[in-house]
């Protein structure tokens, strides 16, 4: 993540090169957390993308998270308003390991429902099913 505040000097950058697709997915699979934001809709293909990834995706407020009624999904992402995203840095770095770690879990339960069982029925597997397997696919899982 870089920060760079518009009335400093100061920019504080992660020491990651971003030099091509291979840069980009060893980034995710090596990540704790990943903002994901929303594009063009309330909705966003790099949540899914993080998801597969097992990072513990970090939202807006208003992002439309897929299946919402069906999942629990507070116990696995960090949902933050648009107005403290120059403070991500800080909130991410106040979670203490267990908490965490429960995140991972609940991601990874939710990551393990929506992509189970990918082979047997190609035909009939919902749109947000067939985005992760493209994203497991691309990250080479």
């Amino acid at each position: 993540m870089d920060v760079i505040c518009p009335d400093s000097q100061i920019t504080r950058s992660s020491n990651h090169s971003y030099d091509g697709r291979h840069a980009y997915a060893e980034l995710l699979l090596n990540s704790t957390f990943v903002f994901a934001p929303g594009g063009e809709g309330g909705h966003s293909f790099r949540f899914a993308e993080v998801l597969v990834a097992g990072a513990i995706p970090v939202v807006t407020t208003d992002l439309l998270l897929p299946f919402e009624a069906e999942f629990s999904w507070e116990d696995c992402v960090v949902r933050v308003p648009e107005s403290a995203l120059l403070q991500l840095p800080s909130l991410l770095r106040s979670f203490d390991a267990p908490s965490v770690v429960v995140r991972q879990q609940a991601c990874a339960a939710i990551r393990k429902s929506l992509y189970a069982d990918l082979q047997s029925y190609e035909a009939y597997r919902p749109q947000f099913e067939v985005a992760m397997a493209g994203w497991a696919r691309r990250l080479g899982l």
